[in-house]
């Protein structure tokens, strides 16, 4: 009788360990992905180059150090345009707000990835026209 009484306490004790086992298992294939966070901001500065799969902004400039800040952020066929009928109307040099999704994933330790797309590209101004210089013309003979 006292075997039988340390046999079944021994297998209740063994029956705790194994379902803690299984449940710290469970646990652990539960893990949740890093979950992403987005984030719309907003841009504002000089288009440096634009094509069908992005436009890439200059949006800050230290003229003193030489330095530029510059983004590109990529386009599809869901980019809604603001003043501008077409992404081809806009041009190197432009001034223009661009709205945009940023998608972080990842874990600080593991290293953050960030996705960036463009929303919206709202058109502010043209290009600042460069002046024309004046060709000057020199005649024959008139250096004699």
């Amino acid at each position: 009788m006292k075997n039988k009484k340390i046999f079944v306490i021994a297998l209740a004790a063994g029956l705790m360990v194994l379902r803690s086992c299984i449940l710290f298992a469970q646990e652990e294939g539960k893990q949740e992905k890093p979950k992403a966070k987005t984030m719309i901001k907003t841009i504002e500065g000089q288009v440096s180059a634009v094509n069908k799969n992005g436009i890439a902004v200059v949006y800050s400039r230290d003229l003193a150090k030489g330095l530029e800040k510059e983004i590109f952020l990529p386009l599809d066929n869901s980019i809604r345009l603001v003043h501008k009928k077409r992404l081809e109307d806009i041009s190197v040099g432009d001034t223009v707000s661009v709205q945009y999704e940023e998608v972080t994933r990842g874990e600080a330790k593991e290293g953050l990835v960030k996705t960036l797309k463009g929303i919206t590209v709202t058109f502010l101004k043209p290009a600042p026209k460069k002046p024309e210089v004046p060709v000057m013309e020199s005649e024959e003979g008139e250096n004699e």
